[in-house]
């Protein structure tokens, strides 16, 4: 076999080791006998073979699998310039299979009249199932099949935090057209309503919209999308806290809520609120080059994402595919840790939310929510907002500024409909109900859970 098409495959077959925990001194052990070959040859890519070495090693930490996958994945990339690739879809196949426009591929109806190989073609079988690959070995450089396509998928597209708040808050707001149309209560908020309500314990039926960071721009553009999809709804829920009113985070040039405005927000409402410039999505370093060039890998991806918003929509927030963290945004388990510690670290979490402080931006969204409870009352709808509770850890160190701000304000929104309450120094709700310093815990919620239905039901 031609030594630049064997690399291409060991790079690939050791690609796919270093993104699972397996050893992959074997892959290594091959591809580097591929590298003599073409230190002998002259080729320029040899270098890259002292890098390689590396991956003799029996344990590399996950740190090391990472800082190796971006040069191979670049190497590989490089190599497959210079090769022919061809993709036989198995006869097992449907009608559409996933491969990329231009990519030479041939329907393989009888595996027998598979042509031979050569030194610079890859020959790849698509298949659904594995045993169509029989027999086959000497005449096919590589079988995949559609589950390994798929997990590939996930691997360049993983379901991180934001991939999974996409298909979560997509999920429900298409379900309330449809199999939610029983839903009369709409909550929508930051993480303090994410981790601090349980839609599904409430007396009447309703949907949690909430999720990480999110601003208030978005949260009413939630709502309004709930309202508009289901008419049933009758009253809208914002449990919040105080700084929740001071964020734009189209106006924020972090990589965190950038990726959130890409790859949340951006993609469901099409709407960039006050982004400059053109928006694209930061995905993490992920890369598969061989299947990228021979897949298309965004349908796949958005069939499966279509598949996932199906499954969650009637889930909580926190469910079998995403499980609470015991210990929420912290390492370790507060309630054990003595006073000091617990002052120092909520110190550090209150003092970055003291600093989001812009009286633009709250300004901005007064108006936003005025506009928000004049038509909602004009559509017969009650909307309840109240400060969700913290620790006393964390209470402690806010400065009070975003409180006094929107109690300034207060007269004005009540006048024009809101309900509001204001839970941030409760003695109701002690520091057991909290996961970290200010994100409440599963017992928590149930707690705040059953609270708000109590109060729903006076209204």
């Amino acid at each position: 076999m031609h030594y630049r098409k064997q690399c291409a495959l060991n790079m690939h077959q050791l690609l796919e080791a270093l993104y699972d925990t397996a050893d992959i001194r074997d892959a290594a052990e091959t591809l580097n006998a591929c590298f003599a070959a073409q230190r002998l040859a002259g080729d320029d890519i040899s270098a890259f073979g002292d890098l390689i070495a590396a991956t003799r090693e029996s344990d590399m930490s996950p740190r090391a699998r990472k800082a190796l996958r971006a040069p191979l994945s670049a190497a590989l990339a490089s190599l497959l310039k210079d090769l022919q690739c061809r993709v036989f879809i198995g006869n097992d196949m449907g009608p559409r299979p996933p491969v990329k426009k231009g990519v030479p591929s041939a329907r393989l109806n009888d595996a027998s009249a598979l042509p031979p190989t050569s030194d610079d073609r890859i020959h790849i079988l698509l298949t659904a199932k594995e045993t169509f690959v029989e027999g086959l070995e000497d005449r096919v450089d590589a079988f995949i099949s559609m589950d390994e396509l798929r997990r590939w998928t996930n691997i360049c597209y993983p379901l991180d935090v934001f991939e999974y708040d996409r298909c979560y808050l997509a999920g429900k707001l298409h379900a309330l057209s449809k199999e939610r149309r029983d839903a009369r209560v709409a909550i929508a908020g930051s993480s303090y309503a994410m981790t601090g309500i349980l839609a599904s314990l409430l007396p009447v039926p309703a949907v949690n919209l909430a999720v990480n960071a999110q601003d208030p721009y978005y949260a009413l553009l939630s709502l309004r999308r709930a309202a508009r999809a289901n008419s049933g709804i009758q009253t809208i829920v914002l449990p919040t806290t105080y700084y929740f009113w001071q964020v734009d985070m189209a106006a924020n040039a972090s990589d965190y809520y950038m990726s959130i405005l890409s790859r949340v927000n951006y993609p469901i409402f099409k709407d960039a609120h006050n982004a400059k410039g053109a928006i694209s999505e930061i995905l993490p370093v992920h890369r598969s080059p061989l299947i990228e060039h021979l897949f298309d890998l965004p349908r796949i991806r958005e069939n499966l994402r279509q598949r996932f918003m199906e499954d969650i929509a009637p889930l909580d927030y926190y469910n079998s595919y995403n499980k609470r963290l015991p210990h929420g945004m912290l390492q370790f388990d507060f309630h054990q840790e003595s006073d000091e510690r617990n002052d120092k670290g909520a110190s550090i979490r209150a003092g970055g939310h003291n600093t989001i402080y812009h009286m633009d931006h709250f300004e901005e969204n007064m108006r936003l929510f005025l506009q928000f409870l004049r038509e909602m009352k004009a559509a017969g709808r009650q909307v309840v907002h109240y400060i969700m509770p913290v620790t006393s850890f964390y209470r402690k160190f806010t400065d009070g500024r975003a409180k006094e701000a929107l109690y300034s304000q207060l007269p004005a929104l009540e006048a024009a409909g809101l309900i509001f309450f204001d839970l941030f120094e409760s003695d109701a709700f002690d520091n057991s109900c909290f996961q970290d310093y200010d994100h409440m815990n599963d017992a928590g919620a149930k707690k705040m859970t059953a609270y708000l239905a109590e109060r729903l039901n006076s209204l």
